[in-house]
């Protein structure tokens, strides 16, 4: 942990830099009404010791329409298998964790056949004892995924070369992208904007959690009754990072986040009083070996 936790007044910009990480200060005092002098301090600390400001497009931009969280049980070291798991390009999140299994990873492919395919590969690793796999339905809360566009869209070399640029930094200047893909600052505006519109690219932040000490976990639900009311309900939750839908034994994905083993014990039995939770499932995030979201904009 480099520095103190977080308040009220750094959730409230946090809030406001999920919702746009290019807002300006002047944005960022009016939506929180914090004074200018507090937002500039506070926001410059956020950025340098707490969160990644990023571009965040959504996997369907570039043909991944399948997703699928593994449960990995190691074959020995839980570190050596997630670093296993990492080296493949489908896999964009690996995590080392405690509870029933060693090891959670995320993969996405084009369908669920390639999903399918990846699996077996990664099941058939000298590392991996055995994996237990949950397809996901639909993605509903993340940092890391914006909402699905609302149509079909079409991003040329260009639109993919901003993409890729923003989504290491999503505050890169428009005259720094435009000297980067031969454009004027304009145009380059232009299309930045074209793209945020159409729901391609979302500028959002990404929390360093080792940085504030913030602990994680995750949890599998499976639910009778109301599953829209049951993601609603859960979504509503300030503290739920990460939230799905999903197919199998499961019918809901999620993370939640605090500050301390208690206050995730209270998140955790938080979401087992949801009406319509019958069962869940968690672990706790150790040891993040991979998140990486940006290798189908190359």
């Amino acid at each position: 942990m480099t520095g103190a936790p977080l308040d009220v007044a750094d959730e409230a910009l946090l809030a406001a830099l999920s919702q746009d990480g290019r807002a300006s200060l002047e944005t960022l005092a009016r939506v929180t009404g914090l004074h200018r002098s507090t937002v500039r301090a506070r926001t410059a600390r956020l950025l340098t010791e707490v969160v990644d400001v990023l571009g965040i497009v959504h996997p369907t931009v570039f043909g991944l329409d399948a997703y699928a969280l593994l449960l990995v049980e190691p074959a020995g070291p839980a570190l050596a298998t997630a670093q296993a798991l990492a080296a493949r390009a489908e896999v964009p999140f690996v995590s080392v964790v405690s509870g029933a299994v060693g090891v959670v990873a995320e993969v996405r492919a084009a369908d669920q056949r390639g999903v399918a395919a990846v699996v077996a590969d990664l099941a058939a690793l000298p590392a991996v004892a055995g994996i237990e796999t949950c397809s996901y339905v639909d993605i509903l809360t993340d940092a890391a995924v914006p909402p699905r566009p609302a149509g079909p869209v079409a991003v040329d070399a260009i639109d993919r070369s901003l993409l890729a640029r923003l989504q290491v930094d999503g505050r890169l200047s428009f005259a720094a992208l435009a000297e980067a893909v031969g454009l004027s600052v304009g145009a380059t505006r232009m299309r930045v904007l074209r793209l945020r519109e159409e729901g391609v690219l979302h500028i959002g932040v990404r929390l360093r959690p080792a940085a504030v000490g913030v602990l994680q976990a995750g949890a599998a639900l499976t639910v009778r009754g109301d599953l829209p009311a049951v993601l609603d309900a859960i979504g509503r939750r300030p503290r739920v990072t990460y939230l799905a839908s999903a197919l199998g034994r499961w019918s809901v994905i999620c993370t939640v986040r605090a500050d301390s083993p208690a206050g995730l014990a209270d998140e955790l039995d938080a979401l087992r009083q949801v009406p319509g939770v019958s069962g869940l499932r968690s672990w706790t995030h150790l040891r993040l070996v991979k998140e990486r979201y940006q290798d189908g904009a190359g």
